[in-house]
């Protein structure tokens, strides 16, 4: 269940081979054990932490692989007069671990509990160490050992000694094989703080036999007092910066994804010179910061103050782009914004007080010098309409008049209207739709039958737009449903990622915040508009899936449902483009049901 955590147990072996400046595969006057292969006796760690619950024993486990370990990096630094730190970066190609595993709790919708053997493989691992103690009468005592292991690719088997529910048993392997990364971002901390005696032990073995003084005399830290100190500052800073901006995330320091770089919300009040307003944007996106680069680092430290400073710049070679959605009061309302800047230089001056021998990062300054701008909002113009229900496309207010119209005559169009042949729209049944997918973790053909979608009468639409152009006419309806209920039949011949579903059955569907555009686009022929598309691509912040499609077992039906409602947003991104073309003709109906009855003139003149 859990044996991502053994990753950690190896990569500490490694350990071995680079502070003794060989690679020996044993040193017995230190008492310091073979590391290739590695023996680690017997383990116990408690988890708790998400879909993980319960305890793990392993026993008799050897590692084999410690000896391709390579260093990538080693800092070293006095934390106090006596306390000194110790951090390697290491890369090793491949671990492979053998041992028995003893399982008691629970993983998402298993109950496990048994026992039996293992073997995994881990490949392109990864790890910082982090080991820190006291000097004493020139001996280094190792009192932290933390290790931050990554890993590239992870493949286990495991043979329950039982033998009770062996296809239970795979089910459940193949499932950790797929989702082992989230399974092992989740177990990671626990892992590590239960092995940590376990880490400095093996670090004291050498280190409590050997000088000090003679042991590292080789340092990779900047000396404030140096000559060339920024320029030392500089290099660590180029150095790392890769790896904060990279396409991994650093969890382990809870470091965002840098590039491209997310941020929720920002919110301004403006009120100088022609600025005069309230400013949020949301949703923000911005790409690029993995082309900065620094002309010059420069530190001040005064009063227990520490300010760091960094010359930056962005070429225009990597530009920053922004892409997100804002509102800005009392000068417009609510759009899309899209924003490209070119040759972004400036210093950023970060500055807190140290306390505890800990920067305290209390403010930050950056005002940056751009080279080239250019922005492009879409909507910036939204005036309050008059009421009225028939709009003029040439007027100012036409959108909002547009907007007006629509929400006066809704209510009628949700209820039916028999005398045009229109349906009711809440609710609103959708009869059959069989759609095929082929893309990530979906490889299915599925339909869907007798379907009923309630909530359509909680419509809000937040703006309408109309273009006319060669005999062709589109209508832009922004819109969100509060919710929507989708009950009905589902028949599926495929496979959702591991599993195997070929079946048919009832399901449901809640969706909350359901937002989009409506583009509907077509010619007017004889004054009359007749809709040929209608495409929809709507987002969704919450869904919650139920279906019965595995009804000889209830417990492999609820593992699917789990699995559905957990990576519902992957799943549907895949789903969207190829669900909106099988909705465009049963949607195109509807309209036409009601537009083909009025002269296109009228209704929009």
């Amino acid at each position: 269940m859990l044996f991502y955590a053994l990753s950690t147990i190896y990569s500490v072996a490694a350990f071995g081979f680079f502070v003794t400046g060989e690679y020996t595969l044993r040193l017995p006057e230190f008492d310091f054990p073979p590391m290739d292969p590695l023996f680690y006796e017997y383990g116990t760690v408690m988890l708790n932490s998400g879909e993980i619950r319960g305890e793990v024993i392993m026993s008799n486990v050897t590692a084999i692989g410690l000896s391709k370990a390579r260093i990538s990096n080693a800092r070293t630094q006095f934390l106090s007069h006596d306390v000194f730190h110790l951090e390697i970066s290491v890369q090793i190609p491949e671990i492979l671990l053998k041992g028995v595993g003893k399982i008691n709790g629970s993983l998402s919708v298993f109950r496990i509990t048994n026992e039996g053997h293992f073997n995994i493989t881990l490949n392109d691992v990864r790890a910082l160490w982090e080991i820190t103690g006291h000097v004493v009468n020139d001996t280094w005592i190792v009192e932290e050992f933390h290790i931050t292991p990554l890993i590239g690719k992870f493949k286990i088997y495991y043979k329950d000694l039982s033998e009770n529910n062996k296809q239970l048993s795979d089910f459940v392997i193949n499932f950790i094989n797929e989702f082992w990364p989230a399974i092992y971002r989740s177990v990671l901390p626990i892992i590590n703080k239960e092995l940590e005696k376990f880490y400095i032990d093996i670090a004291n073995r050498l280190f409590a036999k050997v000088s000090f003084s003679k042991l590292l005399a080789l340092t990779v830290t900047c000396k404030r007092n140096s000559d060339d100190y920024s320029a030392c500052l500089k290099q660590a800073i180029e150095e790392v910066w890769p790896r904060f901006v990279a396409d991994i995330r650093l969890p382990e320091f809870d470091i965002p994804l840098l590039d491209p770089f997310f941020h929720k919300y920002y919110k301004f009040v403006m009120n100088s010179d022609n600025m005069h307003g309230e400013l949020i944007l949301s949703n923000n996106t911005i790409i690029g910061l993995s082309k900065l680069r620094i002309s010059n680092v420069r530190t001040h430290f005064l009063d227990e103050v520490f300010r760091l400073e960094t010359d930056i710049n962005i070429s225009s070679k990597g530009s920053v782009k922004i892409n997100g959605n804002f509102n800005l009061f009392r000068i417009a309302n609510e759009g899309y914004y899209s924003l490209i800047l070119e040759d972004v230089s400036g210093t950023t001056n970060f500055t807190g007080h140290v306390i505890n021998d800990t920067w305290i990062v209390e403010h930050f300054y950056f005002v940056p010098s751009i080279g080239k701008f250019k922005l492009y909002y879409d909507n910036v113009d939204k005036k309050k309409a008059i009421t009225a229900t028939i709009c003029k496309r040439d007027s100012v207010d036409y959108s909002a008049c547009l907007k007006q119209a629509f929400e006066e005559a809704f209510p009628r169009f949700v209820k039916g209207l028999t005398e045009f042949d229109l349906p009711s729209l809440d609710p609103l049944v959708y009869e059959f739709g069989k759609v095929v997918f082929n893309s990530g973790d979906i490889h299915a053909e599925v339909a869907l039958m007798n379907t009923i979608i309630i909530g359509m009468a909680k419509v809000q639409v937040n703006d309408i737009r109309s273009h006319f152009l060669d005999d062709i006419f589109r209508l832009e309806i922004d819109a969100l449903v509060p919710k929507l209920i989708l009950k009905g039949a589902v028949k599926m011949n495929g496979t959702l990622s591991i599993f195997r579903i070929a079946n048919e059955g009832p399901f449901n569907l809640t969706a909350n915040d359901v937002s989009g555009t409506w583009n509907m686009t077509g010619h007017v022929v004889n004054d009359t508009w007749i809709v040929e598309h209608i495409r929809v691509l709507p987002s969704v912040r919450k869904l919650k899936l139920y279906f019965d499609l595995f009804q000889d077992s209830k417990e492999i039906n609820n593992a699917v449902v789990n699995f559905a409602n957990e990576f519902w947003p992957p799943l549907y991104r895949v789903m969207l483009p190829i669900t909106s073309e099988a909705w465009d003709p049963w949607l195109t109906g509807i309209a036409n049901k009601l537009f083909s009855k009025f002269s296109f003139s009228k209704v929009f003149p």
